[in-house]
Order: structure tokens, then C-alpha cells, then sequence
């Protein structure tokens, strides 16, 4: 049996993480693997991971902190360039005193997870771009299969993202992008052997089952109404610029100018439906954002902001109920895509454009700098009033797209 160890998605708070993981735990055959999850957040104790991923089949797998981490890491890469009698006394000496060093001699296969990594958007420095890749790097050097899976990566303009993904990609035994613009991003600096294109493995995503379905969506009075979801996102806010003297960002201002002409036009009631939450005290999350929505809508009786901490595969199903979805949260579209729910995206990135691209949905999104009420609803009011329309295209082409995904199984 090959010991499979899956690591870099978060759990608790979040949908993007048990999205990617329960979509790729359904790429490996039970009877050949046995898969392992090490989380990538503090937060992500064995309460919160038994609470998303009970009757999985994977186990929880524990690692010290970062530092330890690092240190066991930096200290093989070091051992690797010594002359390889005193290589392999270095190493044997690690796997004695390092505990990082311990568990991840456990495993034969060691898959990175994390959706998103290796991109100037996000880290600053050699410390931070080597972080990322620490764990995959120290599998390679115990000799361990090393796999990034299905991730958006790049751009890589910052010198010590580049210098980091030059040296270490080539090393590992499977690249997966998540879309064509990875790829091309990797090709550009020369990264190209063991690189391949699927969709993201959240397509894979099942909904909560149908009587807990139905009883989440009475308890909220939707059984019987038509409702349109909207996904919105602090990232894309704390992104969004502020007029002077404003109490919300314009991204905030359009959206509720946005609600408010839906409502205006349209018999349909609103469903707020943050994604990613907080446990730190005062941090703003997706709540905060939807709390500014609720309180500056006109209709707020008609607008149901749903608080409670779902799991992925309840908010999975409310997206699922709704007529059309509107969303500046990744796998919050994936979520409505896979679903046969046409979708609006408000976005900040190239992994929006591609998304919509390959499920035949193209034009159905704006940039956050550019979001505009006006515009946008022009473009909302297209799927509200040709809804069936654009879900038989979703029908037609999500099929093959889930396909493709289920057929990155026969890559390990």
C-alpha cells in the first residue's frame, strides 16, 4: 500500500481547502493508496479536520511547527550537497533528532495541495518562496515522490520566486496546473518537464445529501424560493480602492448598488453566503463584508445573510439551489459551475478568466478595479432572464470537465 501524504489546504473556516482536498482524495484508488492530510493551519486541530473529513478514509497527520519545519528542511538541503558517504551520515542523523525529518520518512508520496502558491501576489522573499516548497524539496532528498497538484502558480517576476521555482520544479515528479496560464508562466522561465493542464480538483466536490439539504435550506426559508447566492470576498475588498471619505470600499458600493437593482427588477430573494471565516478576535473575513452588504441594501427583508459555519459540502448545496450565483470566491465558482448554476464573477486574477473559458462561460465577469453596478447588472440580468440557456451550456460542456479531472488519477 502507498502511503500518500496530502498537505497545504486549510480547513477550518474555509471552502477552497476541503474543496481541493475531498475533489482529490477521490483521485486515488483506495486499494492501492492510503492517504494522509497534514494541515496547513494552527486552527486545523483534529476536531475541525474529523468535522469535514469524517467517513473519508483519510487520516489526520500532525506536523511540528514551521520553524521545526524549516530547520529540518534547510539542514537536508544542506546534507545533499555534501560528498555522499558524509550525505547519508547527515541525513540518518536527521531522521533521529528531526521530528519533521521522522514523519515525512513515513510516506512514499508526498502531494502539495494548496490551490494557489509560487506567485508574486502573494509572499515577499527567499524565506517565504522556499517555505512554500520546503516539505516537497525534503521528500525529494529522502528519495520520496514529490507531486504539486492541480494549483494556479505565477507570475514569477519577483527574483526570489523565480531563483526558488527555477531550481526546485525540475526536481519534482509532477507539476499539475490548474489552467493553460500556469503553464505558459512556467514555459516562459524554462519549467516545462513534468508539467501538465487539468481542472481543479474541487469539480469533484459532492453536496451535503439531499435530506440535510433540504432541512439546511428550510431552516433558512428557501425550500420555496427563488433565490439568487452572492459570494463575497475580503481579499477582493481589502484589494478595492476607497472614495474619500467612505465607509466601505467601491467594491462594497457596487455590490449593494448591484443587490438593489436586482431586487428592483427581480421577484428574487438574496442569499449572503461567506466563505472564509476567522477565529481572530477583530480580523475581518467574508462575514465582515457581508454584514456591510445587509446593513446598506434597501430590502433587507428580503436579503438572508447566512452565518452559520457551513461545511463544503452544505455550501456546496446552497449554491447549487440557486438560480444564478454571483461571486468573487474561486471555488465558490467552481461550486455553481459544476453545479449547472450560470455565474457572475467579480475577480482579481487570470484563474477567473480561464474558469469561465473552459466551461463555455466566457464574458460573465469583471475585474474588481473596474466593477461597476451599472455593467455589471446588464450582464446579471442576461442570466437571470436566460438562466435555462446558459445551464444547458453548463450541462454540455462540465461533463468532459470532470473528466478530464477524474483522469489526473492515472498520473500517480
Amino acid at each position: 500500500m502507498t502511503k500518500v501524504l496530502l498537505y497545504g489546504s486549510k480547513l477550518s473556516n474555509n471552502f477552497g481547502g476541503p474543496s481541493i482536498l475531498l475533489g482529490t482524495s477521490k483521485l486515488f484508488d483506495r486499494n492501492r493508496f492510503q492517504l494522509f492530510f497534514a494541515p496547513q493551519s494552527n486552527e486545523d486541530e483534529p476536531a475541525a479536520f474529523n468535522r469535514y473529513l469524517e467517513d473519508t478514509g483519510i487520516e489526520f497527520q500532525n506536523l511540528p511547527r514551521f520553524r521545526v519545519i524549516y530547520r529540518g528542511g534547510i539542514a537536508l538541503i544542506l546534507s545533499s550537497l555534501l560528498p555522499e558517504k558524509l550525505k547519508t551520515l547527515c541525513i540518518r542523523r536527521l531522521l533521529k533528532k528531526n521530528e519533521f525529518c521522522k514523519i515525512l520518512c513515513k510516506y512514499d508520496l508526498v502531494c502539495d495541495i494548496r490551490g494557489i502558491s509560487q506567485t508574486d501576489f502573494f509572499g515577499n522573499g527567499l524565506r517565504t518562496y522556499l517555505g512554500e516548497n520546503m516539505i516537497l524539496i525534503s521528500a525529494k532528498i529522502l528519495g520520496k515522490k514529490a507531486m504539486k497538484l492541480t494549483q494556479d502558480m505565477g507570475p514569477f517576476n519577483k527574483t526570489a520566486n523565480k531563483t526558488i521555482v527555477k531550481t526546485v520544479f525540475p526536481k519534482y515528479d509532477l507539476i499539475i496546473a490548474r489552467g493553460i496560464v500556469t503553464k505558459e508562466l512556467l514555459n516562459e522561465i524554462g519549467i516545462s518537464k513534468n508539467v501538465v493542464v487539468k481542472p481543479d480538483t474541487a469539480f469533484l466536490l459532492e453536496k451535503a445529501e439531499a435530506i440535510l439539504t433540504n432541512k439546511l435550506l428550510e431552516n433558512y426559508g428557501l425550500t420555496e424560493k427563488k433565490y439568487i447566492v452572492i459570494v463575497a470576498s475580503r481579499q477582493v475588498d481589502k484589494r478595492s480602492l476607497y472614495e474619500k471619505d467612505a465607509t466601505v470600499s467601491q467594491y462594497v458600493y457596487n455590490l449593494v448598488r448591484l443587490i438593489d437593482k436586482i431586487q428592483e427588477e427581480n421577484n428574487f430573494h438574496l442569499v449572503l453566503l461567506p466563505n472564509e471565516r476567522t477565529n481572530k478576535k477583530g480580523a475581518p473575513d467574508d462575514l465582515t463584508v457581508a454584514n456591510q452588504i445587509k446593513r446598506l441594501i434597501t430590502k433587507q427583508e428580503d436579503c438572508i445573510l447566512i452565518e452559520e459555519r457551513l461545511n463544503a459540502g452544505e455550501l456546496k448545496s446552497v449554491i447549487a439551489n440557486a438560480h444564478i450565483a454571483i461571486t468573487s470566491r474561486y471555488h465558490s465558482v467552481v461550486a455553481a459551475l459544476s453545479s449547472y448554476v450560470p455565474v457572475f464573477v467579480i475577480g482579481w486574477g487570470y484563474k477567473y478568466d480561464q474558469i469561465l473559458a473552459i466551461t463555455g462561460m466566457s464574458g460573465f465577469i469583471s475585474d474588481h478595479k473596474s466593477f461597476n453596478a451599472e455593467k455589471a447588472y446588464s450582464e446579471v440580468k442576461r442570466l437571470i432572464t436566460n438562466r435555462n440557456h446558459y445551464s444547458e451550456i453548463l450541462r454540455t460542456n462540465v461533463p468532459e470537465i470532470i473528466r478530464d479531472v477524474q483522469e489526473t488519477g492515472q498520473l500517480f
